[in-house]
Parts: C-alpha cells; structure tokens; sequence
C-alpha cells in the first residue's frame, strides 16, 4: 500500500479522535515524510528510513530538538495504527530512539509586564511612534483573553476551543482537555468583569459561536493567539510573553497565593503531581510562615 493511501486510512480512523489543532500539527509531519520519502509502499519503509529522516530534521531543517521529539512521537502513532490496522511491523518501537532534548526553565511572566501588556490593549500606535487611546474592536477581547488565561492556567488549544455556552457566568467548561478530559476552571471577579465587558458588546452571540473568535466570528486558534501577545508586548516594551508563558505564570501565583498542589493539578488539567513539583520548587513559598499557619502541634496545644 501506497504511504498516501495508509496516510488516508489513519485519517479516516482518528478524525474524530485527534482535535483539530493537533490534526494540523500531525498533517504537518506527515507532509513532511511523504516529502523526504517520496509516495513509497509503507511496507517497505524501514527503521534507517526513519532515522534519516529524523537526522534530516536535525542538521538541514531550523525545528528545534524539542520538535523533533515531537516528531518521533506522532510518527509511532502513525505506526502502531499501520501495525494493528494493516499487519505490518512497528518500524519505531524499540528501533528508532527517542530524539533528546533539553527541557526549558520554566520562566513565568513578572506580573508588572502582565500589566503593561493588558493596559496595551486599549493602546494603538501611529507611524511617528505617538501612541494614542483607540476604540479597537477587539482591545476588550484581547485583555479578557490574557486576564483569563493568567488567572486559572488555561491551555491556548482549550481556550479556543471554547463556545459560548461553555461559560456560565462564574467558570469555564473545557469539554475536551489533553487526554480528552474535561474539567471546570473557576475564575476569579476581574476575569469575569472582563469577559462581561467583552460579551455584552458582541451582538447577536449565539451559545454555539466560539468564546473568543476573530473579527470575522471565526474561532481563533493558537497562531492568532500568540501574535496578539507578541504585538502587545513589543507595544509595551516587555520581553516575549507567549500562551504557555501565562500558564506557568498563573501556577506560580497560584501557589504563592495560597494555593495547594492538589488543586492546581486539577486546575491546569494534569492527571500526576510530576509537573506540579516544578512549580513548587520554583515558587518559592515562605515555608516559615506556612509553618506558622499550619503547625499540627501549635493547633493542638501539644
């Protein structure tokens, strides 16, 4: 069989599995094998092949080590689907290593540049650099997205892929998370306040329509997203904050704020304490005054 015509078969089988923006990423590397490799038999393609490609994807491309892991990642997917839907064999399992990488510090946005960009919201900017108040349609949009995404850690996928009738006035429904589960996000009153004043000026918003969607009323997606913040940033002369940034930045707060390890587990839609712990050693919690607070033997006079 033909590497187009299995390629078509996966699709058929996981369309309904894989989100939408996952499908985009996944369409991308498999565009780019059916380039390296050409539209060869599947079954004759090898483990060799693989690492070629992979070593291709180091030294002649500019994806980062990060992405290439990626990359090894939805091409297993591809063939354990081949493995159990076509009978033939696994050609990465146990064959093809997993590329190394080197993780990135977390490193949160300082909530002072948070506020610089959320205040560039309402800002435009002439070509002689004076800025000046606007009434841009989407400034109020723009600021609920960063108070929301700053204030319960959601992920960029799941913001936009929230409708209208996911949010109740007081939390957010994520239907769909990583792993297709859904959970409920709570949001404090300045995130509400902020998607009030959003909602009420949109008119004619239907329940099915997307939450957060561009001037067209198309949903957004991460793309749209994170050129919004660059744009901000580089308005309020602040260092990059991208999506995931804010993510870290709402677990860090959560944590120096009172928050436990259990609950932001289950705010940021993690299903093990593993990534938690990074933020608990980053946030740099006043263990003295946890201590002071919380002493079993003090509260129990013993």
């Amino acid at each position: 069989m033909r590497l187009s015509d299995a390629l078509e078969g996966y699709w058929l089988d996981k369309e309904f599995q894989i989100k939408e923006g996952t499908a985009a990423r996944y369409s991308y590397v498999f565009d780019r094998l059916y380039d390296f490799l050409d539209d060869v038999d599947v079954e004759d393609i090898t483990s060799q092949d693989i690492k070629k490609f992979l070593r291709y994807l180091r030294t002649d491309t500019d994806l980062s080590d990060r992405s290439i892991f990626d990359y090894h990642g939805v091409l297993s997917s591809f063939w354990s689907w081949a493995e159990k839907e076509l009978g033939i064999a696994h050609v990465i399992k146990g064959k093809v290593d997993k590329p190394k990488f080197t993780k990135r510090q977390i490193d949160p946005a300082p909530m002072e540049d948070v506020r610089k960009i959320i205040r560039a919201c309402a800002t435009a900017e002439r070509k002689n650099k004076r800025k000046y108040t606007s009434r841009r349609p989407m400034a109020k949009r723009d600021k609920a997205i960063i108070i929301v995404m700053v204030d319960c850690g959601i992920r960029v996928s799941e913001l936009c892929d929230l409708m209208v009738d996911d949010y109740n006035g007081k939390r957010l429904h994520v239907q769909r998370g990583k792993g297709d589960k859904g959970r409920f996000l709570p949001l404090g009153t300045r995130a509400r306040r902020a998607l009030w004043r959003y909602l009420a000026d949109r008119q004619n918003k239907l329940p099915e329509e997307p939450l957060f969607c561009t001037r067209g009323r198309e949903r957004m997606n991460r793309n749209n997203v994170g050129k919004m913040l660059k744009r901000l940033c580089t308005q309020a002369k602040v260092s990059h904050i991208h999506p995931h940034r804010l993510r870290h930045t709402f677990a860090i707060e959560f944590l120096r704020n009172g928050g436990n390890p259990f609950e932001l587990r289950d705010m940021l839609g993690h299903t093990t304490l593993t990534m938690v712990t990074n933020y608990v050693a980053l946030a740099d919690v006043d263990l003295e005054n946890a201590q002071q607070r919380a002493s079993p033997a003090d509260k129990w006079s013993l």
